[in-house]
């Protein structure tokens, strides 16, 4: 669970989704874990918990990291910066077997040259002595040139070179008011979009650019109470993970004469045109949170630190293709087909085998629809931490429910510690703790999405096109919360 000031930044899109296979899909876009990218120079600290977590922390399965961003000094600072790094200032260690990949490389998977430049500036203090505020941005820009087709082949008549680009920008307003004494009030608001576009090798017009990040705005009052810190946080979020692609239609021939821009190396060899289509992904969410720190007391010899707590959250999530997409890979090879009737899955050109025409006998149509959800979960979590001399417990007890999973979990925290000496020198920590996870949005929006889809076949070039419904493998209904139950010594 990635969170910015104790408010989730967790892109459930498709998190998993991020390597070179996965970038390239036509009913997916791939995503982060972290569905904001913080600039570094905004952190005040990290925390990890990775065992041991505390109740008041749900939503994970490999742990939480929560980035608390700084307060402004109380002077007036400013900063600006620029950096760069390139492959020419570079040394590179590759093994033999991976040198020929990497000299030649076509793809993001190697990276031979690149020039990466990052733009800051920030400007922070108090206009007066309780109130302050932080402005702050940052722009990243890499440029990664890589061969259009792979193995070294340069096309008699394309463009042997293309650039990938990533392009990452971070604007933050923050401010900090002390009202009074009991009284604090914070602000933020968070912008950080992402743009990286990538081309597919051995292809033409094949360029499409993956659109994630997106924007978080928060304002949480603390309240100094009589018998207890009372503190409330609203947050409201907007992630996506989405695609723009130079063409709807993908279509992958055989080498010939007149498809010369692939590599010929085999009778197979394959030069192919066109991208995934322009898909929307997107998670919008608004989140409360209450949590009473409650005055120390002591009971039965015992001193008693009680934290208690709630969480509402209420998310949309979204997965859209406006316009009908096809796929298609060239499957036949003769001499006799006539590539009439403006048939654009046919070509004529001599091919590698000696044959003059070439045609696909099956194409996959990526129809336009759209799936959506809303998502209403809550979370109540109440927790002791306990002292008995030198030994110290917090149990705690967690309960969630939402009705996407339409499923309630209770999750019991158990930590404790025995200081041996008095002094920290010498712990022994323990714990039993179980951790309940999500079922990323992912599931339930690939849950129907292949019944837009439709496979059609022909038997031969001037054939008539035989459709056949694709079936939907995916179902929500299978799948429970993942959770970990977990022993610490």
């Amino acid at each position: 669970n990635f969170m910015i000031d104790g408010i989730s930044i967790n892109n459930d899109l498709d998190p998993g989704a991020h390597g070179y296979g996965e970038t390239r899909q036509f009913d997916a876009a791939p995503s982060r874990s972290h569905g904001i990218a913080l600039d570094a120079d905004l952190l005040q600290e990290v925390t990890v918990y990775d065992s041991n977590v505390p109740a008041e922390y749900g939503g994970f399965n490999g742990g939480v990291v929560d980035a608390i961003t700084r307060r402004p000094t109380q002077a007036l600072h400013g900063k600006f910066s620029y950096s760069m790094s390139r492959s020419a200032w570079t040394s590179y260690h590759i093994t033999e077997k991976d040198q020929a990949n990497f000299d030649n490389a076509s793809n993001e998977q190697y990276q031979p040259e690149f020039e990466k430049t990052t733009l800051r500036g920030r400007l922070e203090g108090h206009l007066t002595e309780d109130f302050g505020g932080i402005l702050s941005f940052s722009q990243k820009r890499s440029v990664i040139p890589l061969n259009t087709y792979t193995g070294g082949y340069n096309s008699p008549t394309g463009e042997n070179t293309r650039d990938q680009t990533r392009q990452l920008d971070n604007y933050m307003v923050k401010s900090y008011w002390n009202v009074n004494d009991r009284l604090s009030l914070d602000g933020s608001f968070i912008q950080a979009p992402q743009e990286n576009t990538y081309f597919r090798e051995n292809y033409r017009n094949a360029d499409f650019t993956n659109i994630n990040g997106g924007w978080q705005g928060s304002v949480k009052a603390v309240w100094e109470g009589d018998t207890a810190r009372w503190s409330h946080t609203l947050a409201v979020s907007d992630l996506n993970s989405s695609r723009r692609s130079e063409s709807n239609d993908a279509i992958a021939w055989f080498y010939s004469t007149t498809k010369d821009w692939g590599r010929p190396e085999t009778t197979n060899s394959r030069s192919g045109e066109g991208a995934y289509g322009n898909l929307d992904q997107t998670q919008s969410s608004i989140d409360y949170k209450l949590k009473a720190d409650w005055q120390a007391f002591n009971w039965a010899g015992t001193e008693h630190k009680v934290v208690t707590g709630l969480q509402l959250t209420r998310t949309q999530a979204t997965w859209e293709r406006e316009k009908m997409a096809t796929s298609a890979t060239i499957n036949k090879r003769d001499s006799i087909a006539t590539c009439a009737n403006n048939d654009n899955l046919c070509s004529i050109g001599t091919l590698l085998n000696g044959s003059t025409r070439q045609w696909a006998g099956t194409r996959l149509e990526y129809g336009a629809g759209k799936i959506d959800l809303t998502e209403n979960k809550y979370a109540v979590f109440v927790e002791d931490a306990m002292q008995i001399g030198k030994l110290g417990l917090r149990p705690g007890l967690r309960l969630e429910g939402d009705d996407y999973m339409q499923q309630q979990n209770l999750a019991p925290r158990f930590a404790g510690d025995y200081d041996f000496f008095g002094d920290r020198s010498t712990v022994l920590v323990f714990g039993v703790n179980r951790y309940y996870g999500r079922n990323l949005f992912k599931y339930r929006l690939a849950d129907g999405r292949q019944g837009f889809n439709t496979l059609y076949t022909r038997t031969t070039q001037d054939g008539a096109w035989r459709s056949t419904q694709v079936e939907n493998l995916n179902k929500l209904t299978d799948l429970k919360v993942p959770y970990d139950d977990e022993w610490t010594l």
